[in-house]
């Protein structure tokens, strides 16, 4: 398993880096592989090029294709940033603007936008300096933009952890909070290998089933002479798997 972290606090953002620290030592601990987007520390360019703009779907620079490659090795997606004005800061906005591009996050087919990463799902880490009061009374905003407009579009399905009031929140009271973290992250592991397990045991089930059409093809055409030793075979297997069982 592999795992990549969006990181979107500036450097000196206390809440954002012990958030961080706390993900790192969890992944650490269970020995799982990840890759590190900083963005801020990364000097990532937020803003899409005209160059970029004038071909959009048809060109992608350099730089993004190298993190589009990162992040199709990845089965986790951690995004981890502050919530600004209702909504994500500049530079992660420009990240998803920039990376998440057709033939990569979605396709278009018939005018309407296809996800193409539902082998992925994400854990979505922000905290608010207000209250979920304020949230709450204009629809939160911040909320729907990442799971509805970006990842769910994308076909990512995802979890959140949501820190409020961190303005007016003592230190102890958020370093006992930052416990949830480990925690979160142990909910979307599991979440993950519970998709792939379904998702495998569906592929396993479809394989079956073309397998036996395939027979029952194959029989169609037998002559009868073979079609009768086919059948005594089949009939012999499944005795010595009932003598097996004894």
């Amino acid at each position: 398993m592999k795992i990549a972290i969006i990181y979107s606090y500036p450097p000196a953002a206390e809440h954002g880096s012990k958030i961080l620290q706390k993900i790192k030592e969890a992944l650490e601990q269970k020995n799982i592989e990840y890759v590190l987007f900083d963005l801020y520390s990364e000097n990532f360019n937020p803003v899409l090029s005209k160059e970029e703009y004038v071909n959009y779907g048809s060109y992608v620079s350099y730089d993004i294709a190298k993190i589009q490659s990162e992040l199709k090795k990845a089965q986790i997606y951690i995004f981890v940033y502050p919530v600004w004005w209702s909504g994500p800061p500049a530079i992660l906005k420009g990240f998803i603007d920039r990376v998440f591009l057709p033939d990569f996050a979605f396709r278009i087919e018939n005018k309407e936008l296809i996800g193409k990463l539902h082998s992925k799902v994400a854990l979505v880490i922000c905290t608010y300096g207000s209250g979920a009061a304020a949230e709450q009374a204009i629809g939160f905003p911040s909320k729907k933009f990442i799971q509805k407009a970006v990842l769910e579009r994308c076909g990512i399905k995802n979890q959140m952890l949501e820190f409020y009031s961190l303005d007016i929140m003592d230190k102890t009271t958020f370093e006992h909070m930052l416990l949830e973290v480990p925690a979160a992250i142990n909910r979307i592991i599991a979440y993950y290998n519970s998709l792939y397990m379904r998702q495998e045991s569906l592929k396993s089930l479809i394989e079956k089933s073309q397998k036996k059409e395939e027979m029952q093809k194959a029989t169609r055409k037998m002559p009868q002479k073979n079609l009768e030793d086919l059948k005594y075979f089949q009939q012999e297997q499944r005795k010595a798997k009932k003598k097996a069982r004894r």
